[in-house]
């Protein structure tokens, strides 16, 4: 057995009232296990509509394997009577197992003053989860701005220290850094260990002005001599007439007639 369901709405959303009836189309041949063969006459079946518009009706699988059909294809004959509307016949196949709803397995022309709604079934099993899709090449929209963080930790440079062994084993303040010479790296205190805070650096500024010139150093002691002779001096301007003792005469008084070879010099 399996179950037909339905619901039916006035064309402004309000639940209909009336009812149906199932019976099969033909007389049937079922087999009871027994291997007795019984002539069934199934219904009429009445199923009334509830106060939402809505029916459930058990019935039988036009395709049970029990039947045996005689008189060609089995279905049930669907007589209609809803909000004063009767003599509507419709027929309809219930293939196993069901259940069913009658939106989907009627054959017959709408009618203008009444709606049959789909009855939902119950939710199916969630199912796999499909494959990872390719990455995204656009990007997301920006999130939003965080809550304002913790104020941080002033530093207070204490001096520095050749090596990171050297840094002192504990410090009075949280805080308290030292620079690491060897790395240039600063080291603060956390409260427990130093924690390497890394280079800490300001921006360049700008240049300085030209200092004042410093005073003149000592002299320099005097360097070896050289061996390198130097460039030719120009030619001198011509000296002094020489005089030779021997050959010149020296007289207070110019004689009347110098002998010859002789330069007298005077005034002396």
């Amino acid at each position: 057995m399996g179950v037909l369901t339905a619901t039916y709405q006035k064309p402004d959303g309000s639940p209909a009232r009336g009812q149906l009836s199932f019976t099969l189309t033909s007389r049937v041949v079922a087999d009871d296990g027994s291997g007795e063969k019984l002539i069934v006459v199934e219904g009429p079946i009445v199923a009334a509509l509830g106060g939402l518009g809505d029916l459930s009706v058990e019935l039988r699988p036009t395709d049970d394997p029990e039947y045996l059909n005689v008189q060609g294809t089995l279905a049930y004959n669907c007589h209609e009577s809803v909000d004063g509307r009767s003599g509507k016949v419709f027929s309809i196949l219930l293939p196993a197992p069901g259940p069913w709803d009658l939106a989907d397995v009627a054959y017959f022309e709408s009618d203008p003053g009444v709606v049959v709604v789909p009855t939902p079934g119950p939710t199916g099993p969630v199912g796999a989860t499909g494959p990872s899709g390719a990455a995204s090449v656009v990007p997301g929209p920006a999130g939003a701005t965080g809550p304002q963080g913790p104020a941080g930790t002033n530093i207070h440079v204490q001096g520095s220290v050749p090596t990171e062994g050297d840094l002192p084993p504990t410090a009075t303040t949280v805080g308290d850094a030292w620079f690491v010479e060897a790395t240039g790296d600063l080291w603060a205190w956390d409260g427990a260990r130093f924690v390497n805070i890394g280079q800490v650096q300001g921006p360049p500024g700008p240049t300085g002005p030209v200092g004042p010139t410093g005073p003149m150093g000592p002299v320099g002691a005097t360097g070896a001599v050289s061996t390198t002779p130097g460039p030719v001096g120009p030619t001198g301007p011509a000296g002094p007439l020489a005089v030779n003792a021997a050959t010149y005469v020296f007289s207070a008084t110019e004689p009347a007639a110098p002998a010859v070879g002789l330069i007298w010099v005077g005034g002396v």
